[in-house]
């Protein structure tokens, strides 16, 4: 190479042993070489950033090296804590301190108490008021429970309909006993 060049020529590096940082405004390695121009150019495995590009004139990348970063496998989490692993301590104490406060206050407030024995309870409640109030047409009272229940396409309000529509929709007759006498 030094034959190729009139110039100096760093193939081993710098005195120091480093490639380029700047400390105190100078330079050290062998960017601190070339930056004082105490060398024309140097061959050395550097790489490009943009501090070391505004005090020298990089050329292309001829060839690249591999390199590769070893560490210490982390421990393996015991199966037991898996479920908790993902959150710090300091937001499993927040949950275990919020959670039963947030539970107390809205308990506390609230000023009515719901018993949710089913999920349409209170749609169902309406539901029978209206038809309650128009006893007389039972056609139409059996039409808005098929009509809801259809509308929710849910087994449980379709049974309540049907169940409700069955037993409205026939009057029940006194059927004879045994013995053949009407009770």
């Amino acid at each position: 190479m030094e034959c190729l060049s009139p110039w100096d020529s760093i193939t081993d590096g710098s005195e120091d042993g480093l490639f380029g940082h700047e400390l105190d405004s100078r330079w050290t390695g062998i960017v601190g070489l070339l930056h004082p121009k105490q060398s024309r150019h140097g061959v050395k495995h550097l790489s490009m950033n943009y501090d070391r590009y505004q005090v020298g004139d990089f050329s292309t990348i001829y060839t690249t090296q591999v390199q590769t970063f070893v560490t210490e496998m982390p421990a393996l989490i015991p199966k037991m804590w898996v479920l908790i692993y993902p959150f710090d301590l300091g937001v499993w104490l927040g949950l275990m301190f919020l959670l039963p406060l947030a539970s107390f206050v809205i308990y506390y407030f609230m000023r009515k108490k719901i018993f949710f024995d089913s999920p349409h309870r209170s749609r169902w409640k309406y539901v029978q008021a209206i038809c309650e109030a128009q006893r007389s047409n039972r056609k139409l009272r059996d039409l808005v429970l098929l009509l809801v229940a259809v509308r929710d396409f849910h087994y449980y309000g379709l049974q309540r309909c049907f169940l409700v529509v069955s037993n409205s929709a026939f009057k029940r007759k006194r059927r004879p006993d045994c013995c053949g006498s009407e009770s």
